[in-house]
Formats: C-alpha cells, structure tokens, sequence
C-alpha cells in the first residue's frame, strides 16, 4: 500500500511539472520608464552615456564618450530636439543633429514593440518587429522585462543597456 501511494505521489509530481511544458509566456518588456547606461553603435560612432526614456515620451542621452561629447546630453520631448551642455539648453532642428537621429530612431523603436511578436530564449525574451517599416530585435530580460540589447540594421544602430532601473 505504501508502494502505491508513494508512486501515486511521483506520478502527480510528474504531471503537475509537464503541465506547464509548451506553455509560451509572453513578457511585458519595459521600453519606457527606464533609466541605463548605454554603449551604442550608431553609423560608425561609438558612444556611451546615460540613457533615459520617461513614460510621458520624453528620451534623453547624456554623453559620456567620445570625449568630444561628454558632458552633452541630447534630449527629444516628443516635439522638439533639444541639446544641453552646462547650463545652456539650445533647441535645434533635428535633421540638423548627426546624434539627432539616434535619438530619434530609439524614441520610434521602443515605442512600437509589440511585445506578442517575442519569444523567450533561455533567460531572454526576444521580440522582432517593425518600426515604420525599419526591422529590429529587441532583447529583454525574461524574468524582469528589463531591457538588454536593441539591434535596428538598417539604420546600423545596436545599443547595449546595462545597469538598468525602471524610473
């Protein structure tokens, strides 16, 4: 009798665990309210800073490399480009900004991913999508949603985000 009940018992165990195999679990990934350090390739530019992207629109990115740049924080509030450097802010045009297409093209990525096109890959969850009809791949964390790496080929941008925290 005891034979019984303990095979009774592995048997349910056994059941309870497959139960959840096949099961594809869609991840809420975190593409605004988010603050990181990023290393980003961009056009044959590498640059490094602060990231940041606000859940009202607005993106930021404080230089910290090249040195040419550091210090100088480009910012998008939806409408206008705007560029800081001490205590000077200067609105400029876009198109007139070389770094203000990276800006531009993180703001339009991470606003259009749809998290259903991901799939989770060991401890990532990767979603591949369109941006106004510009492809890219999207990293995040499975556990957290976090975001890890963005790939945008076409516009020959990759970003690495680390130490990253939900504003």
């Amino acid at each position: 009798m005891k034979r019984f009940f303990g095979r009774l018992a592995i048997a349910t165990a056994a059941l309870l665990c497959l139960c959840g195999c096949g099961k594809q679990t869609t991840i809420d990934p975190i593409t605004d309210g988010f603050t990181a350090q990023a290393a980003i390739q961009y056009k044959g530019m590498d640059v490094q800073g602060q990231f940041s992207c606000s859940t009202d629109g607005r993106v930021t990115m404080t230089f910290s490399q090249p040195k040419s740049l550091d210090g100088v924080t480009l910012g998008w509030n939806g409408n206008e480009m705007q560029m800081r450097l001490g205590g000077m802010t200067i609105t400029v045009a876009e198109d007139s900004m070389p770094d203000g297409g990276l800006i531009r093209c993180l703001t339009r990525v991470l606003s259009t991913v749809e998290p259903k096109q991901g799939k989770k890959d060991g401890a990532d969850y990767v979603i591949s999508g369109d941006a106004e009809g510009t492809a890219y791949t999207l990293v995040c964390d499975a556990a957290t949603g976090l975001p890890k790496t963005l790939s945008v080929p076409d516009e020959e941008l990759t970003a690495t985000f680390s130490q990253v925290t939900v504003l």
